[in-house]
């Protein structure tokens, strides 16, 4: 049996539209905790993966993450354990959206603190869509050693709809740093490892001890007697 993977991202950040910040759900306090200031990050990795919820199942849906759309396989999933598609994006696109999944940007980076000092550097994951997405292909950040800062928005960027206001997220890019990418190796290395093992392609599972047994004996019996 293949050992359980851990993710290595400390915290799981999303964009709350609704009021402008970015934040993440404190699972243990069941509270959303929202960020008031701006969050300085490297990048390390950028994936794609589906979110969403489904009312056929009463669940919430979610799939794996991968590199490539084009390439690699997604497989969609309630909470509930019921398979809902698997295929590569395009091909099962028109399921998936009327499953009410969604397509999310999940990046993984390190989040530094406002000082930006190495020692409180930690791992974390931001899964973007609709407004937040687009703001951040706007600044068309990709990996690296840039420091990227995530502000909440300014009070007048809101855009109104019928039925309220949403936030767009201002993401801006800043210079390069050399020696915070150089002392975030640990951090680096450790996110490498968990994604080497994670696209790794399945094996199939060993055999039991008592069942390879049999099998050896019945081959050893068929010797006999041949």
């Amino acid at each position: 049996m293949q050992k359980k993977l851990i993710n290595p991202a400390s915290l799981v950040f999303s964009w709350f539209s609704e009021v402008g910040k970015w934040g993440f759900v404190d699972t243990l306090a069941n509270r959303t905790v929202l960020c008031h200031h701006p969050m300085h990050i490297m990048v390390l990795e950028v994936l794609h993966t589906l979110r969403g919820y489904s009312h056929q199942h009463q669940s919430g849906l979610y799939a794996n993450e991968v590199r490539s759309l084009k390439h690699q396989v997604l497989c969609v999933k309630a909470s509930n354990g019921s398979e809902i598609a698997c295929g590569l994006y395009h091909d099962i696109k028109p399921l998936i959206t009327k499953s009410g999944a969604e397509y999310y940007k999940s990046v993984y980076a390190i989040l530094f603190n406002r000082m930006l000092e190495p020692g409180y550097a930690q791992i974390i994951n931001i899964r973007m869509n609709d407004l937040a997405l687009k703001s951040w292909q706007k600044a068309a950040i990709i990996p690296g050693r840039n420091i990227i800062v995530l502000k909440p928005a300014k009070d007048h960027a809101a855009i109104e709809t019928r039925d309220d206001f949403y936030y767009k997220p201002q993401i801006i890019k800043k210079g390069s740093r050399d020696d915070l990418y150089v002392a975030t190796r640990p951090q680096q290395e450790k996110l490498k490892a968990y994604f080497t093992e994670y696209f790794k392609p399945a094996k199939p599972e060993p055999m039991h001890a008592l069942e390879a047994g049999l099998e050896s004996q019945t081959f050893l019996e068929k010797d006999k007697t041949s």
